[in-house]
């Protein structure tokens, strides 16, 4: 194990190295803690949803630490749990959108409520794979892995999303997509 870390490397990805102790998952907490409500607020549009399933998210996380604590997959295990928990959240409440206090990094991606409640519209699996590709700059290899499905399905997905989008977007007069 080297002193210095390079200066690319992100803090909580840094924090992997060494033995997977609470200290370590410690480190590691606010940058996870942060992708997972990313990945939340994306699907639930509300902030404190998605500040709550984070928190399960990383509570989660803490329990199989053991396991999880380098794996070359964990942010992509992080935002999966969060994205099926902002679902599970999803079909139990369907809240209208709180648009006062979005995270600030999101808001600044987001940018559109009329966005997030398009992607309400899409089927789950057009919603996931759109979400995980295109807000989360995820390959479509790894969010073929995510959904568990084929390249083909996923983009099949993103495609019949995308068009979906654009119709919904056009019919509510925003010109974006």
């Amino acid at each position: 194990m080297t002193a210095h870390a390079p200066a690319d490397v992100d803090p909580y990805v840094k924090a992997l190295e060494g033995s997977p102790d609470p200290a370590s998952y410690e480190a590691a907490f606010a940058g996870y803690f942060m992708l997972a409500m990313r990945a939340a607020w994306r699907v639930t549009g509300d902030r404190t949803a998605s500040e709550d399933v984070a928190a399960e998210t990383m509570a989660r996380a803490f329990a199989r630490w053991d396991r999880l604590h380098g794996l070359a997959y964990l942010e992509a295990w992080i935002q999966r749990v969060a994205i099926n928990l902002a679902i599970d959240w999803d079909r139990r409440r369907r809240p209208h959108i709180d648009t006062r206090n979005p995270p600030d990094a999101i808001e600044a991606t987001i940018g559109s409520v009329d966005l997030v409640s398009a992607l309400r519209r899409l089927s789950r699996r057009q919603r996931e794979a759109v979400v995980l590709h295109y807000l989360l700059d995820m390959p479509i290899e790894l969010v073929a892995v995510q959904l568990r499905l084929s390249d083909g399905a996923v983009r099949s997905h993103l495609h019949r999303g995308v068009q979906k989008l654009r119709a919904i977007l056009s019919i509510e007069g925003v010109n974006h997509v």
